[in-house]
């Protein structure tokens, strides 16, 4: 995996990633969970660079500790992270060029949804989604506190409270049907979810997407593997199903992989 010239020219930390053996202009847009980091997608940009993609990465506003006490109003005067989020896709969007493919993993796939939005779908050949999105925010969140962060009854209620404020719960499910409905019909959609997922549940995904035109979106269950681990504990079906994907959307050729 090398990485382009090309890496001061993207803000937010970007970085583009070019594989050996480059096979199409397409480029991937990967976009990491909350929590994590453009650094965080090694193996996401080496799956996209194995399909001989470019892969480029950036890091999202708000998910560090040295962030959260900012408040979350986006520049286009909207409250909350899941905003903040979309400003940045966006903007990284709008500055790679050509056709492209977004990869996105968990909670911030809400915001891939709002950023596709804003640009009409405009040169987006494909979503790949990993642990989102999803509905049920605050069950998730809950989740979330209690066996990824371990925290403490008291502080679990408190991190509710104030994660829910800080994200913007606020006619989000409406806002992402009106979303797929604008862009579903010409962009394909591949959800991969975990089966042993105790912080996002599949029916909280299906609740999100099931206005996602059927014949557009592809669903994978990942048995043996929990939340967004399905890269690295079932890499052998997560690859052959994302290739699958890219084939049927005529995105790579039949067994160039």
């Amino acid at each position: 995996m090398a990485e382009s010239s090309k890496l001061n020219q993207l803000p937010f930390n970007g970085r583009v990633h070019e594989p050996d053996e480059k096979k199409s202009d397409v480029v991937f847009v990967l976009v990491h969970h909350y929590g994590g980091s453009g650094r965080t997608l090694r193996r996401h940009v080496n799956l996209v660079n194995h399909f001989g993609f470019t892969a480029v990465t950036f890091d999202l506003e708000g998910a560090h500790n040295q962030k959260v006490f900012l408040p979350p109003v986006s520049k286009r005067w909207q409250w909350g992270l899941r905003y903040m989020w979309s400003d940045r896709i966006e903007e990284i969007l709008k500055l790679v060029e050509g056709d492209k493919i977004i990869l996105t993993l968990s909670n911030p796939s809400y915001s891939v949804l709002e950023a596709v939005y804003r640009i009409q779908g405009k040169n987006i050949k494909g979503i790949i989604c990993d642990g989102g999105p999803f509905f049920d925010i605050f069950k998730c969140y809950w989740n979330l506190f209690t066996h990824a962060f371990k925290y403490p009854l008291p502080l679990r209620i408190l991190q509710l409270f104030l994660g829910g404020l800080y994200w913007n719960p606020l006619c989000y499910k409406a806002q992402a049907k009106r979303n797929i409905k604008q862009f579903g019909k010409n962009v394909p959609l591949l959800s991969i979810r975990a089966e042993q997922d105790n912080l996002v549940p599949v029916d909280s995904i299906d609740k999100c997407l099931q206005t996602y035109p059927q014949e557009n979106l592809t669903q994978v269950l990942l048995k043996n593997c929990g939340h967004l681990m399905g890269v690295k504990l079932e890499k052998e079906v997560y690859y052959r199903e994302v290739g699958k994907f890219l084939e049927q959307h005529s995105l790579i050729s039949p067994q160039s992989h």
